[in-house]
């Protein structure tokens, strides 16, 4: 999937407040993402389906949608915070992709959400050495410009470049036209949601990569993507893409994706601030009981859920107060079916996910 898409993905996800519910939503700029909040995904095989009706009060069925791989998280906070933060001073949050070491900066204003670029870094295992590869856009690319409704259509332009650590470099530029796609009820293996705006977006973007001046590879990806929203809700419910690649040295390539919101607002996964709580979950894979070990700093109110895949409560026990030092819960898991699973641990307004498989 080409650099536009991904990050679209990943920002397009953060865009979505509480309204009043509309027939037809409108976004605002108090749909900017928040920092402090954390959000999840799953990639799904997309079995042949397309993105379905544009119609006014459709009905989307992807109830039958099949996770592939694992999900993943990241976290929104103020790019100030960011080791990285003098590489985009105009950036105004960054998200962080946590274990992978990725980072993508944004700037987040009254009349738009743009992307600014990206960071990643790369530890070689046997020299322990660490090499940072960043993505700059020299004309940002908008995710989505306010106010923005069902009968909404906006046109932009970006470009972008980066260098492949000393072996070439590449330029890309862009084309994108978003516009409002519908609204109605959709189904997906998180659940029905209900007054849900979709969002088109049209790009094509040109990569030319350099490969230190030995040859040069120039790609044309034409991209339609529809994303689907719920006003009151933060996480994304649901993307749809469609990429069309043209290269002139390795040929033709379509490509389809798709990915569903984990979580919503209301179990939104929040990471804890590293050293504050120790958690240990074991075994895993699980049979028939699930142990959390947990070690507090200092007594407090403490809340433990496991969810499955799509997002949905399995085991939530109340909140409770624990004391300070070493605790123990066990957790009955044998009528469980087998697969991934998430174990949410609450301590006051902290949260802290460890992923575990049933046998």
């Amino acid at each position: 999937m080409k650099f536009a898409t991904f990050t679209h993905n990943v920002f397009a996800i953060l865009l979505f407040v509480p309204f009043a519910l509309v027939a037809q939503p409108t976004i605002t700029d108090s749909s900017n993402p928040v920092p402090g909040q954390t959000y999840g995904q799953q990639d799904a095989l997309s079995g042949g389906m397309g993105p379905g009706s544009d119609a006014p009060s459709s009905t989307w069925d992807f109830s039958m949608l099949v996770p592939d791989e694992d999900p993943y998280f990241f976290s929104v906070d103020v790019a100030a915070n960011s080791a990285f933060a003098d590489s985009f001073p105009e950036a105004t949050l960054f998200s962080d992709l946590g274990e992978d070491s990725v980072a993508f900066f944004v700037r987040a204003s009254s009349s738009a959400l743009e992307i600014l670029g990206s960071i990643a870094a790369f530890q070689d295992e046997e020299t322990m050495e660490v090499d940072t590869f960043v993505l700059k856009y020299t004309d940002p690319q908008t995710i989505i410009s306010y106010p923005f409704g069902v009968s909404s259509s906006v046109d932009d332009t970006y470009k972008f470049g980066f260098n492949l650590f000393g072996l070439g470099s590449n330029s890309s530029t862009g084309t994108q036209t978003q516009e409002g796609s519908g609204y109605g009820t959709l189904t997906t293996p998180a659940g029905t949601f209900e007054n849900v705006l979709r969002m088109k977006s049209t790009t094509v973007e040109i990569d030319s990569l350099d490969f230190a001046g030995l040859f040069t590879t120039v790609t044309t990806t034409y991209s339609t993507q529809y994303t689907w929203h719920l006003p009151g809700e933060f996480n994304i419910l649901m993307t749809w893409s469609r990429d069309s690649s043209f290269d002139d040295t390795f040929g033709a390539s379509v490509d389809t994706t798709v990915s569903y919101g984990l979580v919503t607002s209301s179990t939104s996964i929040s990471k804890t601030l590293a050293g504050e709580i120790s958690l240990g979950v074991y075994p895993s894979p699980m049979i028939n009981d699930l142990t959390v070990e947990f070690d507090l700093r200092l007594s407090d109110l403490v809340s433990v859920s496991l969810f499955d895949l799509s997002g949905r409560s399995i085991i939530a026990l109340p909140e409770e107060r624990y004391a300070q030092g070493a605790n123990l819960i066990q957790l009955p898991v044998g009528d469980l079916a087998a697969g991934t699973y998430f174990l949410s641990m609450e301590v006051g307004d902290k949260r802290l996910i460890k992923k575990v498989q049933k046998q």
